[in-house]
């Protein structure tokens, strides 16, 4: 992509953008990570509610993306990795807007259309 610019990811973040066709997303959690593989974007996830939103955005935004994988510590208090796991699984409540079963402190997703979530459970697969 050397000299190309791109206009994927619309949001910016604590990330890299590997190969923009390539099907893995690759959360580190709390911590960076590096990897020795192929991915679309590689990066940070710190925040159970505006964290996951960037997540959600940055890989509907691109229908490459098939796979995220979890990787890195847990982040204390927000349990982002955890939070992750059961919107995938279990999604929000549309009443609240809570992320159903999440344990970390704030897990509300209020900033995108429940359409979007429901769009990003169904695009990827989700790797521990």
């Amino acid at each position: 992509m050397s000299g190309n610019k791109t206009k994927w990811p619309p949001i910016s973040g604590d990330f890299e953008v590997g190969d923009p066709s390539g099907c893995v997303a690759v959360c580190t959690l709390g911590k960076k990570v590096r990897v020795d593989a192929d991915y679309a974007i590689i990066g940070t996830c710190k925040t159970e509610n505006i964290g996951i939103e960037r997540v959600i955005v940055n890989v509907i935004s691109n229908s490459y993306v098939r796979f995220l994988i979890l990787a890195g510590p847990e982040v204390p208090g927000h349990l982002t990795g955890s939070s992750l796991r059961c919107l995938y699984e279990q999604g929000i409540d549309s009443d609240t807007r809570k992320i159903i079963d999440a344990p970390g402190a704030i897990p509300y997703i209020e900033n995108i259309p429940i359409e979007a979530v429901e769009r990003f459970r169904s695009q990827i697969e989700f790797v521990i």
